[in-house]
């Protein structure tokens, strides 16, 4: 009987441990890119579009490692008609696809940054920016 209550007990555990993981949806689109040997991914669910920016995750698998890290993901906004864009955090990852051991930086950045200087970047907003609507065409709320 002491038995039977001890598994019973440990899977109510187990259920109650599974339930309180966050759920977050990330619809990784890849982003072919000539700027080198890495991969690059936007994530879609992330996506938040106003008058003038964009608004969303990118991540970066990377060929071989870089001080033990394999992967990274970056949190910016792009603004498609100047060209530049804005760091608000990052995330750097020891295995690939955003895996492993993570550290995470919180470095907004106060002023936008040329595009060009960031390949990864520059990659996402040039497949991004095709689709994305004229800011005249958005209707304000």
């Amino acid at each position: 009987m002491i038995s039977l209550l001890k598994r019973w007990f440990l899977y109510v555990i187990a259920l109650c441990a599974l339930a309180a993981i966050p759920c977050h949806g990330e619809d990784w689109a890849s982003v072919t890119s000539d700027a080198g040997p890495n991969k690059t991914y936007y994530d879609l669910d992330s996506l938040e579009l106003d008058e003038r920016n964009i608004s969303l995750w990118i991540m970066v698998d990377f060929a071989t490692s870089v001080m033990g890290v394999l992967s990274r993901k970056m949190h910016v906004q792009m603004n498609c008609e100047k060209r530049t864009y804005k760091l608000y955090r990052q995330a750097l990852y020891e295995e690939r696809f955003g895996s492993g051991q993570s550290y995470i930086t919180d470095i907004k950045s106060t002023k936008m940054s040329d595009a060009a200087s960031n390949s990864d970047v520059l990659a996402v907003m040039n497949e991004v920016c095709k689709t994305r609507p004229k800011p005249s065409s958005i209707e304000k709320s």
